[in-house]
């Protein structure tokens, strides 16, 4: 059950990105198990997964497409990479977004996940509010994520940050891996916190690049 939610969510699977190649990663299961590794599944398989741990092989793609399904009530969008083509102002090809897919849970599960995602920015035991609540961010607009740290034994960590802004109908969702760097709240979530400063008060932001 709890592999083919993972799936249903898009992690380990194709994101009918077009135009690059891009990596499917692996979300493991009894099947993938028996015949990959000659075992069969364990209580302790699942206990592994559900911290992202285990037979999971997941994509920084795939993990921003789904904080935007969060965010957007539910949609998985099929990303691209071309918006517009065309010779001055006028366009030969203009992207239309295609969201025929969705994660395929209740608002009350969503709201569930957004309320814990906004809590890790802005609670004090959150473990990114530390580096959002000095940020003009949170005055008007809210960031809501999710910290992330990969063990790459035995070289340091890899430190991941996931987020959406506003908390209210949300405009964008970023991802940022760093490797072999450190932990998510302390490398990557402040790249995120720029990132969104600048996309949402420019030259004005206290960041800029």
């Amino acid at each position: 059950l709890f592999p083919n939610y993972l799936k249903q969510f898009g992690l380990g699977q194709g994101t009918g990105i077009t135009d690059i190649a891009e990596q499917r990663g692996t979300i493991g299961d009894p099947d993938w198990k028996r015949v990959n590794r000659g075992l069969p599944w364990t209580f302790s398989d699942a206990v592994d997964m559900s911290i992202g741990q285990g037979l999971v092989e997941i994509t920084p793609l795939q993990v921003v497409r789904l904080i935007a399904a969060v965010a957007n009530g539910g949609t998985l969008y099929q990303p691209y990479v071309v918006q517009k083509a065309g010779l001055l102002n006028e366009f030969s090809y203009v992207a239309e977004p295609n969201g025929e897919q969705t994660l395929g849970v209740s608002n009350t599960v969503l709201e569930a996940v957004r309320l814990g995602m906004c809590d890790v920015t802005t609670k004090s035991y959150g473990t990114a509010e530390f580096v959002f609540s000095d940020s003009p961010l949170q005055e008007s607009i809210g960031v809501c994520g999710k910290t992330g740290t990969a063990e790459d034994t035995p070289r340091i960590s890899h430190a991941w940050f996931a987020g959406y802004a506003p908390r209210e109908n949300p405009q964008i969702a970023v991802v940022v891996v760093v490797e072999n760097s450190g932990e998510g709240s302390g490398v990557a979530a402040p790249l995120v916190r720029d990132i969104m400063e600048y996309f949402f008060f420019g030259e004005d932001a206290p960041n800029a690049f």
